[in-house]
């Protein structure tokens, strides 16, 4: 008997710890569901205030487009690139790895063979790094230009002042800069199908 009772005692023990370890874990899953999230949507999406990355090493890719508009609440940088391959798209390298990074204005970078600093285009900017992505297409064996518009864009929109594309004379895409009158938030996403948008809050 005394068996028996010490046997109900224990299962009673584990049910309880379970259903209070269920109640714990409920609720801390609703409080983080109403806290805001520095990191953004897990993906090909991200929020942040410094660094952001999306896409993948992998193949080469060629930058067709570059492209500023204003939405409701932010402009969008659009940059439209493409797998550079004839055959099947491998969808984890169909968006180059794009690595976007805000920095004080006062940090030099290079620029027109050689290093400087973008003060004249504001108190900050946004620094777009694109792996293995070019505006030529040397597939056939000659040099064919991709990249269709501007590579330099007034924009003077507060807080964009300007974005410049930064290019080698092989075509390799080195940076597009981004000038900013201000620190900003923005997010950077990517669609299957190559496209890259940087969105910075007004």
């Amino acid at each position: 008997m005394k068996n028996t009772k010490k046997s109900n005692y224990n299962g009673f023990g584990l049910i309880s710890l379970s259903v209070l370890f269920l109640l714990l874990y409920g609720y801390f899953n609703a409080v983080e569901g109403h806290l805001p999230s520095q990191s953004g949507n897990s993906g090909n999406t991200s929020i942040d205030q410094t660094i952001n990355t999306v896409g993948a090493i992998g193949g080469f890719h060629l930058l067709e487009s570059m492209e500023c508009s204003d939405e409701q609440g932010y402009y969008r940088l659009a940059l439209k690139t493409q797998l550079n391959r004839s055959t099947i798209i491998d969808q984890k390298i169909a968006v180059p790895l794009t690595k976007v990074t805000q920095l004080d204005s006062s940090e030099p970078t290079w620029i027109n063979n050689k290093y400087q600093d973008t003060k004249n285009w504001g108190s900050h900017r946004l620094q777009v790094a694109l792996s293995d992505t070019g505006i030529v297409d040397q597939t056939d064996g000659e040099k064919v230009l991709v990249f269709q518009g501007d590579k330099t864009l007034a924009v003077n929109q507060p807080p964009i002042t300007t974005i410049q594309m930064i290019d080698s004379p092989d075509g390799t895409v080195n940076q597009i800069l981004v000038g900013l009158n201000a620190e900003v938030k923005f997010r950077v996403s990517s669609t299957p199908t190559g496209t890259i948008y940087i969105d910075i809050l007004k």
